[in-house]
This record gives C-alpha cells, sequence and structure tokens, in this order.
C-alpha cells in the first residue's frame, strides 16, 4: 500500500511548511496545530514513518514540549498501543 506523505515541501500546513531534506518546520507550531496535523495523519488509520517524523519535529520545532503537546502525543501512542492505529514504522 503507498501512502501519501502528510505533506510535502509544497504543503502548507498551519503556519509553516515541511522541509523534507531538513526534516523541520519552517516555523514553530503550537498545539491546536500540531493536533490537527495528528488528525489529518490519522485519517486513514495508519501512521506511517514520514507521519511520525514529522509530528515529531512539530511538537520539537519550537524547543520545547508543552503539557498539551504532551497529551497530544500520549493519545497518539495509546492509539497506537491499543491498536486503533497501525504504525508503520
Amino acid at each position: 500500500m503507498v501512502t501519501q506523505p502528510l505533506c510535502t515541501e509544497q504543503t502548507p500546513i498551519a503556519s509553516g511548511q515541511y522541509d523534507r531534506e531538513q526534516m523541520a518546520w519552517s516555523t514553530p507550531m503550537d498545539a491546536t496545530q500540531i493536533k490537527a496535523l495528528v488528525e489529518k495523519a490519522l485519517e486513514d488509520k495508519i501512521l506511517t514513518l514520514e507521519e511520525h517524523g514529522q509530528i515529531i519535529d512539530a511538537v520539537l520545532s519550537d524547543g520545547q514540549i508543552s503539557e498539551e503537546e504532551e497529551k497530544i502525543l500520549q493519545e497518539l501512542l495509546e492509539q497506537v498501543a491499543s491498536g486503533e492505529v497501525d504504525s508503520q514504522y
């Protein structure tokens, strides 16, 4: 199964763009934007390695992990652990 990347160099997500070569967001993302990114990644109930990396990069884009971001990541982990979301990494 071929999955489309969550975003490409040309795909704007929230306030920034993802640079696949640098594996980084052009601007930091807030928790609301990160939650939207996770929701988009999980639309097909599959979390690819690329999507996982983009989510982690988004969380780390401002150099800090807020309590809200930590909660988003914990919920994502629980969905993968429960089998609700299939991880391909």
